[in-house]
């Protein structure tokens, strides 16, 4: 049954064994053995909890050690264990001071709410906002609450209880800077008030002594308004903030006492902020940067909330570049974890992703079932963001799948969640294109032209390139349905000029489509050919049959026959490009094609031309001219 090993360890042969050996020694004899324990091990985690056992009475000397223990364990990425230590803490701590274990009880609901447990969270700091005796305790445990509420119940609920917790403040200047900068960050579903907070924040600033996270924080909230109400990027507020940060590394705030949340080493909120505008403005390379990075700290940390919307935002990243195999592994990631965490607003974000993936993949049925999925969810919660974010990723798939009429309802509710909002940036929900073509299919051009008139004047005022060239292209539909196909054309030439500002293959080769439908009806039919085929390589290449197929029955209708030693316009400019001596790969990447296609385009030039090499390439296509349109 038992038996001493070499070391004097003694091992039990089953587990239970020494259940029932420790329950059944006295509990004064339990304490003396981990107090002797206690002072024997050499981990200070295993130590805090064999004082935490060995007492039998609060006692802050244990109650310290289990705080210490539990923050080391938080650093290593055990949330876990902290919160085990952090509740033995709370247990062990003398009831006065009353501050002290209300402290500790903020630290123990903050780490349950990033570890992904909403209920045992809330269950924690709802009644410290309602009977807190430190009013900078109750704004912070409402801090954390307000941050549950909004991803369960949705923005407004949120905002609703952060009233009520700025009118508790009372008429201390610093928790009223905090308390309106708290508001600004959960009133997304109104800007004009995320803006009214922001700069009540800023206001009062001046008036306090505040730290540098405060003030970073204000900047933050700042910076995040005025992109909503359409200013941009303000770089000069998270500069500023980001170095107000940099400050705090060296001597963090303890847990419980941070303001801004999911500080870790490394991690700086004014950053991931940045990141997150950056992906709205479509500097992609930059926003995959920093969420990979922000992706492998939340991971250390076991931060699986933060986690999950670091994946929602990769994912997003990968399907905009093209990169949809990453997208997928990105999404069948995510959802294993919002499946475990809980939480209703990340759920219905998740589903979205998930949903605009499946509808460019063209997985109508799969993607329709999510996304119906989290338009329920995310009404049924109020959340409004999402509710928008799930209508716009079901009036895509709509659209895509020929649904017109569905599409249209989808993206009709979106429009109206923006406009009630107040965004003033194009580049959070992205459906104005998609409303504007869905709109021209079904002949009503008038609402067509209103829509599209907002989201001309929207990326004129943001200079945003996706709006510019949406919008130019959706022009080019409008002025084409007229019967003005030149002027149609310059809007295509127009729209195609912003696309090269732009890393997203897919918007580009649905632009292409549309000149080589309008050049066709100008019977400009070799012009015609290559834009097609140009959309049809795109489509083909990031695998997207709907749009393919489109493309592919509009290049049968160009009807061009080439002599048996014509190039195509698509080998001509991959040839023209070989000989100029970029790389095949070089070549992919200037024509938004594959490598394989460019392989493919250059065989045939060569089998037309009648040479073998690039040397030769180059000698022939000095002396050709560029096919005419015929």
């Amino acid at each position: 049954m038992i038996r001493v090993d070499e070391k004097g360890r003694i091992e039990f042969s089953h587990p239970l064994l020494a259940s029932a050996v420790y329950d059944a020694a006295p509990a004064v004899r339990r304490r003396q053995v981990h107090a002797s324990l206690a002072e024997l091990v050499p981990d200070p985690e295993e130590r805090a909890r064999h004082l935490a056992l060995a007492a039998d009475e609060p006692d802050e000397r244990v109650a310290v050690a289990l705080v210490d223990a539990a923050r080391a364990a938080r650093a290593r990425g055990a949330p876990d264990a902290a919160i085990e230590l952090l509740e033995l803490a709370c247990l062990r701590t003398p009831a006065e001071p009353r501050g002290t274990r209300e402290r500790r009880e903020l630290e123990l609901g903050t780490c349950l709410a990033e570890a992904g447990d909403p209920k045992r969270a809330a269950s924690i700091l709802r009644p410290l906002v309602d009977g807190a005796g430190e009013a900078a305790v109750r704004l912070r445990a409402g801090a954390a609450l307000m941050v549950l509420i909004e991803s369960s119940q949705g923005g407004p609920a949120a905002t609703a209880f952060g009233e009520q917790l700025l009118a508790g403040i009372g008429n201390d200047a610093l928790l009223e800077v905090q308390g309106h900068t708290l508001m600004s960050r959960t009133c997304d579903h109104d800007v004009a008030r995320t803006m009214l907070h922001a700069r009540a924040a800023r206001e009062l600033l001046p008036h306090t002594a505040p730290s540098p996270e405060l003030e970073a924080w204000v900047l933050i909230a700042v910076a995040e308004a005025e992109f909503y109400a359409g200013k941009g990027i303000a770089h000069e507020e998270l500069a500023r903030a980001d170095l107000l940060e940099q400050s705090l590394e060296s001597s963090p705030p303890p847990p419980g006492e941070r303001l801004l949340p999911h500080l870790y080493p490394g991690l700086r909120a004014s950053a991931r902020q940045l990141s997150i505008l950056w992906l709205y403005s479509d500097e992609l390379d930059r926003a995959r940067e920093a969420f990979v990075r922000e992706y492998g700290l939340a991971v250390e940390h076991g931060d699986d909330s933060q986690v999950a919307k670091t994946l929602c935002r990769l994912a997003t990243v990968e399907l905009r570049s093209g990169r949809w195999d990453l997208a997928a592994g990105h999404v069948t990631e995510l959802l294993g974890i919002v499946d475990r965490i809980g939480d209703a607003g990340t759920t219905c974000w998740s589903l979205s992703v998930k949903t605009q993936l499946d509808a460019a993949l063209g997985r109508v049925e799969e993607g329709r079932q999510s996304g119906l999925e989290a338009l329920a969810l995310s009404e049924e919660i109020g959340a409004v963001w999402q509710t928008a974010q799930s209508s716009a990723a079901l009036g895509f798939l709509e659209l895509t799948a020929g649904e017109l009429a569905e599409a249209k309802r989808h993206l009709d509710r979106v429009e109206e969640i923006e406009v009630e909002i107040g965004l003033a940036d194009p580049g959070i929900f992205r459906h104005h294109a998609d409303r504007v073509e869905t709109l021209l299919a079904l002949g009503e051009l008038e609402a067509a032209e209103a829509a599209l008139e907002r989201l001309e004047r929207m990326g004129a005022e943001t200079s945003r390139p996706l709006a510019l060239a949406t919008g130019a292209r959706c022009r080019g539909l409008l002025l084409a349905g007229q019967g003005d196909l030149a002027g149609a054309s310059v809007a295509l030439e127009r729209a195609l000029a912003e696309h090269e500002r732009l890393p997203i293959p897919f918007e580009r080769a649905r632009t292409l489509l549309v000149q080589g439908q309008i050049l066709r009806r100008r019977k400009q039919r070799m012009a015609a050919r290559a834009a097609l085929g140009h959309a049809l390589d795109l489509f083909q290449t990031l695998g997207a049959p709907f749009w393919a197929e489109r493309a592919r029955a509009e290049v049968e209708r160009t009807h061009v026959r080439e002599a048996p030693d014509e190039l195509s316009p698509t080998e001509e400019r991959v040839a023209a490009l070989a000989a100029s001596g970029l790389t095949n790969r070089q070549i992919a990447e200037r024509l938004f094609l594959s490598p394989k296609t460019v392989e493919a385009n250059l065989a045939r030039a060569y089998r037309k031309l009648g040479i073998r090499s690039r040397a030769e390439l180059g000698a022939r296509m000095a002396g050709r001219q560029p096919a005419a349109d015929t």
